[in-house]
């Protein structure tokens, strides 16, 4: 159980992707269901807020413009709600972000990933326009935070189809310089470290959940789109 959790955990970084295939593709057809193809996602980062209504946000105090859905005011970021801490994140006058998930072929070798046919998933993040109490964020280190469902078919067992594990947390840390954030990985980078294997092919992650986390530990991005 605590291999096939740890396998999962890192799992959790191939985001947005959905039938990775390798040569050994034949196990995907079996009892698998899946798109023929979903390579890659880039979504923009806005602002988190903390919610209303839902537990763990606030008790609503007000209602829309009709009246009719109960709504909170002023609406508060996580920094804000937690007292606006030193070095904690907010978005400058040009502040922007975005992340993207590429799925592509493994090509990390070594010991552990002796599978031809594994899969990988790179990942980068980049953000500008970052300031903190000091001005442009420097030296302070935060983190990427998500929740995702991978579906995927473990290689002792392929005969037997798909295994599922569901809503499972993993983090990697990012650091801004200047300002900015720029941050590559890969799945197999994160699984290595936790002395696992590749992905093997055919795996599906769904997105549940993606958070940029501020030097504080505060939900500071979130995927989404600003309309001006």
């Amino acid at each position: 159980m605590k291999k096939l959790v740890l396998v999962a955990g890192a799992a959790a970084l191939a985001l947005g992707t959905a039938g990775i295939a390798g040569a050994a593709a034949a196990p995907c057809a079996v009892n698998y269901a899946h798109p023929a193809s979903a390579k890659q996602i880039k979504a923009s980062l806005v602002q988190a807020f903390v919610s209303c209504n839902n537990p763990g946000g606030h008790i609503p105090n007000a209602t829309t413009e009709t009246g009719t859905v109960p709504t909170c005011y002023p609406a508060e970021t996580f920094h804000e709600a937690n007292g606006s801490p030193a070095l904690g994140w907010t978005w400058g006058a040009k502040g922007k972000g975005d992340i993207t998930f590429k799925a592509g072929k493994n090509k990390v070798g070594g010991p552990l990933n002796t599978d031809p046919t594994a899969s990988d998933l790179y990942i980068s993040i980049k953000m500008a326009g970052i300031e903190d109490n000091t001005g442009p964020a420097t030296g302070a280190n935060g983190q990427v935070a998500t929740v995702a469902r991978a579906t995927l078919i473990d290689r002792a067992q392929h005969a037997l189809g798909p295994m599922t594990v569901i809503d499972f947390p993993t983090t990697f840390g990012i650091t801004a310089t200047g300002g900015k954030v720029s941050k590559k990985t890969s799945a197999t980078v994160i699984l290595n470290a936790l002395s696992q294997p590749a992905l093997p092919a055919c795996t599906t992650i769904e997105v549940v959940k993606v958070l940029v986390l501020d030097p504080n530990n505060n939900a500071f991005a979130n995927l989404g789109a600003f309309l001006p």
